[in-house]
């Protein structure tokens, strides 16, 4: 069993009325595409659900904020992960590589994307849980997940 030790993941928006056709599009045509390049293992599709934050000390005193720099995109009502074995397939041939050789109608529904932020990441350590061993394809991703990050002052850093 290949283990993934990369992703690249895509937050973004996408207009409601174009959500249908675009969602189509990217779970029919584009994801398949994109897994057929080599050292590509899976890809995973999620749709943010807004939960109102319960406070704790943190949020009183505000400590815990988001990124407020307009050069940081703030797209955020989906996220598209892809895994691979590590980075150089990411850099083999980037994302913005692999989009940018996209015919044009597909050049069309990327456009689509609004506030797009991009980031590969590396794995630096994994911790299995019990449920590994019922995965008959190996590690799966779950129907849910938390994933991004968490900005804070310095005092907070380790409770963090």
């Amino acid at each position: 069993m290949m283990l993934d030790h990369a992703l690249w993941a895509t937050w973004y928006d996408v207009a409601a009325p174009e959500r249908e056709r675009y969602l189509a599009w990217l779970h029919d045509e584009y994801i398949p595409a994109v897994l057929k390049r080599p050292g590509y293992l899976w890809a995973a599709h999620y749709a943010t659900i807004k939960k109102e934050v319960q406070p704790n000390a943190m949020h009183r005193e505000k400590s815990l904020t988001n990124v407020r720099d307009a050069q940081v995109p703030s797209g955020e009502e989906f996220i598209l992960l892809f895994g691979a074995a590590d980075t150089t397939v990411f850099g083999a041939c980037s994302p913005a590589e692999i989009n940018a050789a996209l015919p044009e109608a597909d050049k069309l529904m990327l456009a689509l994307r609004k506030n797009e932020r991009i980031n590969i990441m590396a794995e630096a350590s994994r911790v299995e849980g019990p449920g590994l061993q019922d995965y008959k394809a190996g590690m799966q991703l779950s129907p849910c997940i938390q994933f991004g990050q968490f900005n804070c002052t310095p005092e907070y850093e380790e409770e963090m």
